[in-house]
């Protein structure tokens, strides 16, 4: 269960939203402030560092003197922060530490914390202090957090910032107490300061800093807005009720004073600031949930929330003032304000669903900008929020698509399901939104990714095959039907259709007993009739679901109370797709394929067999693990899994009788089209054991082959009939059975091409085989179960009795024992390689692995190619093109399989299957790129079902596409290389604004860096010191320049390939221009264009 085997300290609730303190005022600020007396939170102490040489270059061009290049690229070599998450959780346990000693243990002031202030702000450091432990998942009855409460019990809190931070306290110790009593006493006083908080607002909208409203501004105002929402965000029915009207008068206040820039000033005449713009937008998410959507009608059961005209108005006028918002910040240095900005920013990112703002990764970016303690109780409470939070896994995403396709329809549905499961499971889940043309690296942010939409999904032909990785990298897809549109719901099925036709899946109503019905608790059959949720199963698991009523308008209003079981059900979802909460996708998680990939050097042949139980999708799990295997070691894995469909009926012989109510076996195992290199024999039910499938694989083993038997799901009698099949293969062919030690080398010890033990206990750990909740008592303690068949010091089989490949490829399988993804992995690797080893006759002691030429793969791929499996053919010739480019026979393979693929293409058209048309052009594609726009081109006139390229314009003469044109090693036309080079201008214009914006950026943080060198001179600390601000300039300059060398990287390669596209059009220049079309000093353009050309790039 999700938070089953959590540490206490890590297990804060983060229905209580943490606030964001910035002042400017008169009185002694909780904060630093823009007037000239000393602040509370003192500037960290500069410190002299070595200069970056290496960039010193780059410095000079960009800055006016010598000493302001050397102190703005100092700052690249200061980063000594928390850039993993293992520095993080270091960096959390020592702000914890720090924050417990400054509390004040003896005297009146006992409960408080050190800094403690007299005035309106009295009580504000003890109440944050008190916040930020509990947030850190210090228990409510550590004595520490008991003498803070009994202090803010006791002592009156006279203004906004700490009556705001004492209600966020209370709500935080509601949702974690559960002695009734104390809840009780907890609740009163909550309500007392929320009464508080609410009388203080004034008629205008500002907050003072008293229940007077002396001195309004936007600090006071967006902190009172924070206490009053955390008191909202309590896990179920709200015990607080806050009137609209309360609402109203804060949106036309912030709605009213943006400044026509998009930012928001600290109050009247002043300039747009960091700090407040991140409140201001903050402020409006927070409206968008309290406010607008209950606003909107009533959401239906099953039906959804009703649409109104004025409700899309405010909507669309609240989301633009937002954008504005972040418009602004993407001018400005983000993490200008110290700890309390972070914390906004945290607040910010986890409100609006953004990894990224401002073109930063927030978190990355806040998290190296910690140092550790302080010394000062605010900056290092804010700090310790911002971490908090901030480095909570992202549970769902939401897909962005397309413009107009009614993506976010309800804006608000994963921002409470999430709050909602976070009080379910006491940990703190998150949400984000993810475009659909991001890589695959973000989408794995999010273990379930929900896809929805009012009308007909449309996505482009990349996107849908990225799609289709993320599931086969362990990705469960949510297709969710706004008000039930029919449209959305046929457009999802086909995209299942085009993904899973050629691997036996579809959807197909989920079962009564589906753990999406019954995991923790829920309707079973009652809930099958009323959801209708159909699923595709591969074998082992649910990977698509697609919700075709309306669940989400009840989340999107947070109808816990009168919609229970639509709140419960996403539970059910989260224990079935989610996993255990400690294995979610760390928020600094390295990417999925690391660094530079390996040198290719040779290949391993796989082909899987089912054996007992129904056939499963293998292809996509062996996609993900082979191109892990590659990307590390240069091995390609080259797997044939016969689809499931065509693996069935046919090839199976029901124990020699015709009861389908018994598991069916195939009748045959070692009958492939070729001989391969490892047999993957796999099931999810106990088989026959009998003479012919014995004599079968002891011929198989004696021929050279090598077994890897694999529990797929870990059912245990498969693991016996497995056993029992490898003992009677053993005395077959006089080997011996061992069991799997822990020194073992597929557990242990070096090989070439894969990392050896781990040299640091903590890496011992990560590396270690942690069995997961349904392996508790199977898979405890020792060495894995795990069995290998020896013959003459050779290792001919392995029996792995639990999941393993799902596992490997980071899926997680309901109620199958294994272990964590990452060691599985390591374990399929070495399992891998150690028969690569063989095949290639190699050492184990050998320094490095060997080359294995692949041409003679040509032949084989022929014969994938007649047997119509393009999908693999197209694999296994994407492989050998890397292994071998110069292979014999390698060019005429690529244009059969091309002839081969498109004349299946428009066969399926012309029969009007149009999913297998789409994934013939995507399989089509992925080979053979330029050929999408030639498809598109034969179709635009049917309305077939390829893509529309996104730069095919009206406006080229149809007459050109009759030019041929010889380009590369095909003959395409005129018509689509213009088209062509229209995309790669439009892109190189695109580009080049970027890095126009990004010398704009990098100019902006030089002149902000000599402006500091000279207050540092003025004030006699010299001038050119690091220190804090600078580091925050660096760390800023540092992702624009590598941001910037990508973008120069992509224009180039955009003039390259214009220049291709020129040259093959020169020979055709004249017939091109009675059409209407020539070119000017390398651009294309219409003869009636001005005669004033832009520059050729």
């Amino acid at each position: 269960m999700i938070g089953a085997t959590a540490r206490a300290r890590d297990s804060p609730m983060p229905q209580t939203p943490a606030p964001l303190v910035q002042t400017e005022r008169t009185h002694a600020p909780l904060v630093p402030t823009e007037q000239t007396h000393a602040p509370l939170v003192s500037p960290r102490p500069t410190h002299a560092t070595p200069g970056a040489a290496a960039a010193a270059g780059l410095a000079a061009s960009r800055c006016a003197t010598a000493s302001v290049a050397a102190a703005v690229l100092l700052l690249a070599a200061n980063l000594a922060s928390a850039q993993s998450d293992a520095q993080v959780d270091a960096l959390i346990d020592k702000l914890v530490a720090a924050l417990k000693q400054a509390q004040v243990v003896d005297g009146p002031q006992a409960g408080s914390f050190r800094g403690e202030m007299p005035g309106v702000h009295a009580g504000g450091v003890s109440t944050l202090a008190t916040y930020a432990l509990l947030a850190a998942g210090v228990s409510p009855y550590d004595p520490v957090i008991e003498r803070a409460i009994g202090f803010l019990e006791e002592h009156p809190l006279p203004g906004t910032y700490s009556r705001s931070l004492r209600a966020a306290t209370w709500s935080h110790l509601i949702a974690r107490t559960g002695e009734s009593t104390a809840r009780q006493r907890y609740q009163r006083a909550l309500r007392t300061d929320v009464k508080w908080l609410t009388d203080a607002l004034r008629e205008d909208g500002y907050y003072g800093y008293d229940a007077e409203g002396t001195g309004g501004d936007h600090s006071c105002s967006q902190f009172g807005v924070l206490g009053v929402w955390a008191a909202r965000m309590i896990p179920g029915p709200s015990p607080i009720e806050v009137s609209l009207n309360y609402w109203e008068r804060v949106r036309n206040h912030w709605l009213a004073h943006q400044d026509d820039d998009g930012s928001w000033s600290y109050s009247g005449a002043k300039a747009g600031s960091v700090t407040m713009t991140t409140a201001g937008i903050n402020t409006l998410y927070i409206l968008a949930a309290e406010y607008l959507t209950q606003k909107e009608p009533v959401y239906s059961r099953l039906r959804g929330v009703a649409r109104r005209d004025e409700m899309d108005n405010e909507v669309k006028r609240l989301f633009d003032a937002a954008d504005r918002g972040f418009a602004w910040l993407k001018s400005r240095s983000l993490l200008d304000g110290g700890g309390y900005q972070l914390f906004g920013l945290e607040r910010l990112g986890v409100a609006s669903g953004r990894k990224v703002i401002g073109g930063v990764d927030w978190y990355r970016a806040g998290a190296a900008s910690v140092r550790g303690p302080s010394g000062d109780v605010v900056e290092d409470a804010f700090s310790l929020l911002f971490l908090v939070y901030g480095r909570a896994p992202v549970l769902m995403a939401k897909l962005r698509y397309g413009e107009g396709q009614g993506w976010n329809r309800y804006y608000r549905d994963l921002h409470f399901l999430t709050s909602y499961l976070s009080g379910r499971y006491e940990r703190i889940f998150k949400w984000q939104i993810v475009d659909a043309d991001e890589g695959l690296d973000d989408l794995l942010d999010a273990p379930i990714l929900v896809i929805s939409g009012e009308y007909g999904l449309d996505l482009t032909g990349e996107q849908r095959t990225r799609l289709l990785d993320y599931v086969d990298a362990g990705g469960t897809i949510i297709g969710h039907a706004d008000h039930g549109n029919d449209r959305f719901t046929a457009s999802f099925r086909q995209l299942c259709a085009e993904w899973f036709a050629d691997r036996g899946g579809m959807l197909k109503p989920l079962a009564a007993d589906h753990p999406l019905y019954t995991a923790s608790g829920g309707g079973g059959k009652a809930w099958a009739q009323d959801y209708r949720i159909e699923g595709v199963d591969d074998g082992v698991r649910t990977c698509v679901f697609l919700f075709p009523n309306d669940l989400a308008g009840a989340w999107h209003q947070n109808r816990q109370q009168q919609h229970p079981d639509v709140f419960a059900l996403m539970s059910n979802m989260t224990e079935y797709a989610g996993g255990e909460y400690d294995d979610l996708p760390r928020r600094l998680r390295p990417p999925l394929r690391a660094g530079p990939g390996a040198k290719p050097l040779g290949y391993l042949t796989v082909d899987t067999r089912f054996l007992g139980g129904r056939p499963l999708q293998t292809t996509g799990k062996w996609l993900t693990v082979g191109g892990q295997l590659a990307h590390a070691s240069g091995v390609y894995v080259l797997a044939a899994c016969p689809p499931p469909a065509t693996a069935g009926a046919a090839e199976y012989d029901d124990y020699g009788k015709k009861d389908e109510a018994k598991p069916r076996t195939p009748a045959s195992l070692t009958t492939p089209l070729r001989p391969s290199d490892v047999l993957h024999v796999t099931g999810t039910a106990a088989f026959n054991v009998d003479d012919g499938r014995v004599d079968e694989l002891a011929g198989y083993v004696q021929r050279g082959g090598f077994i890897w038997l694999e529990a797929a799901g870990g059912d245990e009698g498969w693991v016996r009939s497995a056993a029992a099949l490898m003992d009677a293969v053993s005395t077959r062919i006089g080997g011996e059975v061992r069991p799997v030690e822990r020194d073992h080398v597929l557990l242990a010890g070096r090989l070439p091409g894969l990392a050896g033990e781990p040299t640091t206990e903590a890496a011992a750990e990560a590396a270690a085989l942690r069995p997961n909740r349904w392996g508790l008592v199977r898979l405890r303690g020792g060495a894995p179960p795990m069995r290998t068949l020896e013959k003459d010091g050779r290792t001919v089989a392995v029996l792995t009795p639990f999941d393993t490949l799902a596992t490997a490829a980071g899926h997680r399988v309901w109620g199958a024992p294994a272990y964590a993804a990452e060691p599985t992995l390591r374990l399929v690797s070495r399992l891998l390689l150690l028969r690569y080893l063989d095949v290639t006759g190699t050492a184990r002691t050998a320094g490095a692995l060997p080359t294995r030429p692949a041409s003679s793969l040509v032949a084989f791929v022929r014969t994938l190619i007649v047997a119509d499996r393009f999908g693999e053919a197209v694999e296994w010739t994407r492989a050998i093109e890397r292994l071998d480019p110069d292979a014999d026979g390698l060019t005429g393979l690529r244009g059969e399989l091309r002839s081969r693929m498109l004349a299946a293409f428009r066969a399926a058209r012309a029969d009007g299957r149009d999913a297998d048309a789409a994934r013939l052009a995507r399989q089509v594609t992925a080979l053979f790129p330029d050929d999408l726009r030639g498809l598109w081109l034969a179709e635009q006139e049917r309305g077939g079902p390829i893509d529309r390229p996104a730069d095919a314009p009206a406006d080229l003469p149809a007459g050109l596409a009759d030019i041929e044109v010889v380009f590369g090693d095909q003959t395409t036309n005129a018509r689509w290389l213009l088209q062509q080079w229209q995309q790669q201008k439009e892109q190189y214009d695109a580009l080049q604004k970027e890095l126009a914006d990004a010398k704009s950026e990098l100019d902006a943080l030089d002149a902000r860096a000599r402006e500091l060198i000279r207050q540092q001179a003025r004030s006699g600390r010299g001038g050119a010191r690091g220190g804090g601000e600078f580091d925050k300039i660096a760390a800023q300059r540092k992702l624009i320049e590598t941001q910037a060398r990508k973008t120069e990287r992509a224009a180039n390669e955009s003039v390259a390939k214009m220049n291709r596209i020129t040259r093959a059009l020169a020979p055709h220049e004249d017939a091109i221009a009675r059409l209407g079309w020539i070119v000017r000093d390398g651009v294309w353009m219409p003869k009636a264009q001005n005669d004033t050309a832009p520059p050729a790039p």
